[in-house]
């Protein structure tokens, strides 16, 4: 295995550097007793992919002469170089424990978690940020992959927030026009539609990404409708809020709806049924 760090890390470009960081967040996979945690752990690593992506595209890391000649390397460049390289080394760390982790462990069956084991929203988010990286890299084919599983949430989150502390110091040293980063963000969440999906990446993105989670925050607002009502009296039947009759409804094709529903006052007799909102997903509990 270490000849993947070593091949990752050795005398390359910058860009090559880069590329080969951005492969090594396909190393890693998590262990199944990460249980319930294994959505919210992934996304997070995919958040952290995405942002790193997202810097290397406004910079123009693979076409950049700066980044793509290995030859002369300035203060600046060579500041780059090490930030990257120091997130390279966080994940060669993070296997080394992997390694002897299952070397110690008493547990015959170090299970580890497949995409089929996040829910449909979560694997949606993830397949959407692996293609989307997938895009801003130059991929040079120096390594094959080599799976390896973290096994302990902290060590995780530590990764985790290590990354995202290098991330933003590679940001100061080539800090991108703010055109540029606005441009890319947006690009993150183009294809994210649903409230769903865009609250993940908002959870995922709080105190790691602030300008994914702002942004998110903007298009959530644009395309998330109220329900609401002033005042209900009476004994008929009264729903406030959007009906969904099948959740693969929402979980396959998403959910974007923009829509105001308000009525200021309701007065229901017994057989009187009303319902504040939207019915998706075929007929339901009003037909």
């Amino acid at each position: 295995m270490a000849e993947v760090f070593g091949a990752v890390a050795g005398a390359i470009s910058i860009a090559a550097l880069f590329n080969n960081c951005i492969d090594c967040f396909d190393y890693i996979q998590i262990a199944r007793h990460f249980g319930d945690d294994f959505s919210k752990y992934q996304l997070r690593l995919d958040v952290a992919k995405c942002r790193l992506s997202r810097w290397g595209a406004a910079v123009n890391v693979n076409d950049d002469p700066r980044f793509c000649n290995n030859a002369s390397k300035d203060q600046t460049t060579t500041l780059a170089e090490t930030l990257l390289g120091e997130i390279v080394a966080r994940f060669e760390s993070a296997q080394k424990s992997s390694l002897l982790y299952k070397t110690v462990s008493r547990d015959p069956e170090l299970e580890i978690c497949s995409e089929a084991d996040l829910g449909a929203v979560p694997q949606r988010l993830h397949t959407h940020f692996r293609t989307l990286t997938m895009q801003r890299q130059n991929r040079v084919g120096l390594t094959k992959k080599a799976y390896w599983a973290i096994y302990d949430k902290n060590k995780m989150g530590r990764l985790i927030d290590d990354i995202f502390d290098f991330i933003n110091d590679l940001e100061k040293v080539f800090p991108a026009t703010p055109q540029a980063t606005s441009r890319l963000v947006e690009m993150d969440i183009e294809e994210v539609n649903d409230q769903q999906g865009l609250k993940m990446i908002q959870g995922a993105a709080k105190d790691l990404d602030p300008i994914l989670a702002d942004t998110t925050e903007s298009k959530l607002q644009e395309i998330t409708g109220q329900n609401t009502a002033g005042y209900i009296s009476g004994k008929g039947r009264t729903n406030i809020g959007h009906t969904f009759v099948n959740d693969s409804f929402v979980q396959s094709k998403g959910f974007c709806d923009n829509t105001f529903n308000h009525v200021d006052e309701i007065n229901l007799d017994e057989t009187a049924r009303v319902n504040i909102g939207n019915t998706y997903g075929g007929k339901g509990f009003w037909d």
